[in-house]
């Protein structure tokens, strides 16, 4: 069984019943992989109240916590989770992020050399299969149609590697819950100066979007 928690830190303006129910399907994915899945939501009332009929047979469903009053409620959101999990280490993803049980023991073995994994995001397709953390002989790499906006996106991204000192922002990284505790007040990006990390380049891929690890 993989020992991670996944921590998912969503909110809503509005309920999406095709939006909310491929969400369920993907919660439903990680829950069969072993994680203790975690879903901060600080969706309105009602919204939440739906979110939690469809998404609580698979998941941890919580609202955030008004202890924590950043001024960006992802963070709020973030830190929440974090306080509930029961783990050591911690997957955190934006909610068009899809991991599939490879990945997810991938990034839990990266977890027990570094402190934290801080992967890329790419775009791809619903057509890429999702079963395999590195490209083989049987299963070359699929070039893809994207749309103009994941283009523009993607373009984006490597420009970002190729000029930041930071490289490009990832919807997601994973880190052992004790490092981002030792940062304190600080958020995922800001523990990198604390906390040996890793980067990697080996793909895989999302629905909506994909990321190296």
């Amino acid at each position: 069984m993989t020992s991670c928690t996944y921590l998912l830190p969503i909110r809503r303006a509005t309920f999406s019943e095709s939006k909310t129910a491929e969400l369920r399907e993907y919660l439903s994915i990680l829950a069969e992989t072993g994680c203790e899945v975690l879903v901060i939501d600080g969706s309105a009332p009602e919204i939440f109240a739906q979110h939690h009929r469809a998404w609580s047979d698979y998941c941890r469903h919580e609202p955030v916590d008004g202890r924590f009053t950043y001024l960006n409620d992802k963070v709020n959101g973030i830190h929440t989770g974090v306080a509930l999990a029961s783990r050591a280490k911690i997957v955190l993803a934006d909610d068009d992020i899809r991991y599939d049980k490879l990945d997810i023991e991938k990034i839990c073995a990266l977890l027990d050399e570094f402190e934290v994994v801080r992967p890329q995001n790419y775009f791809g397709n619903q057509t890429v299969r999702r079963d395999s953390v590195e490209p083989t002989n049987s299963m070359a790499p699929q070039s893809v149609d994207l749309p103009l906006r994941a283009k523009v996106e993607a373009a984006r991204m490597l420009i970002n590697r190729a000029t930041l000192r930071d490289a490009d922002y990832p919807g997601t990284c994973a880190f052992r819950c004790e490092a981002f505790l030792r940062a304190g007040t600080h958020t995922c990006r800001d523990s990198r100066h604390r906390a040996k990390w890793r980067e990697e380049d080996n793909k895989n891929t999302s629905h909506k979007s994909k990321y190296n690890v």
